[in-house]
Formats: structure tokens, C-alpha cells, sequence
């Protein structure tokens, strides 16, 4: 769970493990802390996606500072999930999740896969709710524009397989 968490927010496996290694020592540190108030691999969720972002702060890979439109439009697009889904098909989802923008990424992840608040989401980045709503839009538009270009390349052989 801790090594699968932490590779989402970081982009390599090497990082992704120590991210997971500091965050089971901080739990072992501070395991006589957790008071019982959520699930106790709630508690270890926090403290990995915390370590994850504490590694990328120092490794000085992505600033949480962007240039944001005033405006902010609707949120309109809704994914439609396949009931059947192959591991090749979870694969590629993860590869597209991964070639996001780091900002985008950790955004994407913090609201969709952990279910945060764009409150809480801006505070653990240093932005505002509005800052965090349209990152996670821009990132929305990204994994869009990249889906529909894939389909268009599968439509595309397909029919090419028919001629």
C-alpha cells in the first residue's frame, strides 16, 4: 500500500521506496501519537503522501507556485469507467497519471485518489482553494486531450487492420 501511494506522487520506483522507507520509520517514531481517531492505514496514508511531498520539496522538482487565470471555469468533463478493466488498461492509466505535470499530478491525486478537499489541498501546497480547483481542471483537460488522442490512434489502426 505505503510503496503504491508514494510512487503516485513520486515518478520512479527508487523514489518511491525511500519515500516509503522514511515513511515507515516517521510510524514507528511517532506510533505512540496516533490516538485511534481514523483507521490506523488513514493515519499511514497521511504520512506517506506527507513524506512524498517533503522528498519533492527537497529534490527541488516542481514549484507550487503557477500563473492562474481569474477566471475559473466549470468542471464539465465526467469519466466514464469501463466495467471491465484489463491490467494493461491500469498500466497505462498510471503512465498517462505519470506524464502530467508534477503540480498537475500531485493535485490530480490529492482530490481524485485521496479524496482531500481543494481547501485542504491548498494548504498542504502553499495555494488557494481557487488555485487548487483550477490545476486539478487543467489537469482534468490534460488526461482528456491525451485519452482522446489515444483513441483516435486505436480507431485509426483498427480500421486500418479492415482496409
Amino acid at each position: 500500500m505505503a510503496l503504491r501511494l508514494a510512487w503516485r506522487y513520486v515518478s520512479n520506483e527508487d523514489d518511491a521506496r525511500e519515500v516509503m522507507q522514511l515513511s515507515m520509520i516517521k510510524v514507528f517514531e511517532h506510533i505512540k501519537d496516533f490516538k485511534g481517531q481514523s483507521e490506523l492505514k488513514t493515519w499511514i496514508s497521511r504520512i506517506v503522501i506527507n513524506q512524498s511531498l517533503n522528498f519533492l520539496r527537497n529534490q527541488k522538482k516542481f514549484a507550487f507556485h503557477v500563473s492562474l487565470s481569474p477566471a475559473i471555469a466549470e468542471e464539465t468533463e465526467d469519466i466514464y469507467v469501463d466495467d471491465e478493466i484489463k491490467p494493461s488498461d491500469i498500466l497505462e492509466a498510471f503512465k498517462l497519471l505519470q506524464s502530467l505535470p508534477e503540480l498537475h499530478r500531485l493535485v490530480f491525486n490529492l482530490f481524485v485518489m485521496d479524496g482531500m478537499s481543494h481547501q485542504e489541498i491548498g494548504k498542504m501546497l502553499g495555494m488557494t482553494e481557487a488555485n487548487s480547483r483550477q490545476v486539478l481542471m487543467r489537469a482534468r483537460k490534460m488526461l482528456h486531450r491525451e485519452l482522446s488522442n489515444k483513441t483516435m490512434i486505436t480507431k485509426d489502426e483498427q480500421q486500418k487492420k479492415y482496409r
